[in-house]
């Protein structure tokens, strides 16, 4: 993980040498500049230096740095080390060039000349630390096919995932390849060893309520009898019977109907499903993972958890295809984030607390 110069913007106090503690360099392709505005934040790692008509030389990774921010020029490397101030921005032929004062002596000017090629990639800086001193070439390194291959494979490109709607997020994960953070003044390239990703998460829980089922509650009714004519003989009507006798009969009838009853249930019992009642509750979440040094220069891992509430999305009708023309909001427990899509709805960025991760072709 590179050593962030962001502790130098805050404290001049603090050793410059702090910027060349890099461990890698900074390739020509790794990200775009199409604007003056597109430097600041950024620190550009050299492997390779030019003296005009005295040679060149190679250079580990991190021996020169140059780390740019609005006001000033952060020079790690030998004699020309310190932290010049930026004058202005303005756009050339060749790029851009950055002119540079001495704050102290006014009288003394230097620059840096920031040399593009191809669609807005920096090939070259040309350093001038002051009115008397030599014009110093830095070129950055290309990116041998294997390294191209390998940073393909595992980051995310800005053309990779297409996003058709906001709905339609949860269940990817992107691997960003740069972090910007500090308002913006600070770019930092993501290296594999950060295995930072953001992943849109949907989890379903799926809620099941089992509702026994009664059993049918039987009326039994009595049978009545006609009573017939009276017989005086007997003194009882000719269909009468004796209270035991009826009482008999209708406990042989009650008998036989439980019986048939009972049947009845168990057959309807063998092929009733019990009734079932299902609640299923959705949640979202947008989760972070990713690796950070802190002031003491210890490593860490971050893993945060960010619930959904409520998604919004917005178009930008100006913006270009390749520019992000959509924006979809997510109000979470942590505040807004945002998701930036291209004009073909292709993942571009990921904007949440304080940060952006830009997608690998920026």
């Amino acid at each position: 993980m590179q050593v962030r110069f962001l502790l130098i913007l805050f404290s001049f106090s603090l050793p410059l040498n702090l910027l060349a503690q890099e461990n890698f360099y900074s390739f020509l392709t790794d990200k775009k500049f199409n604007s003056p505005e597109d430097l600041i934040g950024y620190n550009f790692v050299p492997n390779e230096m030019e003296i005009p008509s005295e040679g060149k030389e190679e250079l580990g990774p991190g021996q020169y740095s140059f780390g740019i921010s609005r006001n000033n020029l952060y020079v790690a490397g030998e004699s020309m080390q310190g932290v010049y101030s930026i004058n202005n921005f303005n756009t050339t032929e060749y790029g851009y060039k950055l002119t540079l004062i001495n704050a102290r002596d006014p009288r003394q000017q230097g620059h840096l000349k920031v040399i593009l090629v191809g669609p807005n990639y920096v090939d070259a800086l040309v350093f001038k630390k002051s009115t008397n001193e030599k014009e110093i070439i830095f070129f950055l390194p290309q990116m041998n096919d294997e390294m191209a291959a390998e940073d393909k494979a595992f980051f995310t490109d800005r053309t990779e995932i297409e996003v058709m709607a906001a709905d339609s997020i949860w269940g990817t994960k992107v691997y960003p390849f740069f972090r910007i953070y500090d308002n913006g003044n600070i770019h930092e390239r993501l290296q594999y060893k950060d295995s930072t990703w953001v992943s849109f998460v949907e989890e379903i829980e799926i809620i099941e309520k089992i509702k026994e089922t009664k059993k049918p509650k039987v009326k039994k009714e009595k049978k009545k009898k006609k009573k017939g004519d009276f017989n005086i003989e007997t003194g009882m009507y000719e269909t009468e019977e004796s209270e035991q006798e009826i009482s008999d009969e209708l406990e042989s009838e009650d008998d036989m109907v439980e019986d048939e009853l009972e049947e009845a249930i168990e057959i309807d019992q063998d092929t009733l499903m019990p009734k079932v009642k299902t609640k299923i509750i959705k949640k979202y979440f947008i989760d972070l993972h990713t690796k950070n040094t802190n002031k003491e220069g210890n490593t860490e891992t971050i893993n945060q958890r960010f619930s959904i509430k409520k998604i919004k999305e917005r178009e930008d009708e100006q913006a270009e295809l390749k520019q992000e023309r959509f924006q979809i909001e997510f109000e979470t427990n942590k505040g807004l984030m945002y998701l930036y899509l291209t004009g073909n709805r292709r993942i571009s960025s990921v904007e949440m607390i304080g940060e952006k991760y830009l997608m690998r072709g920026h």
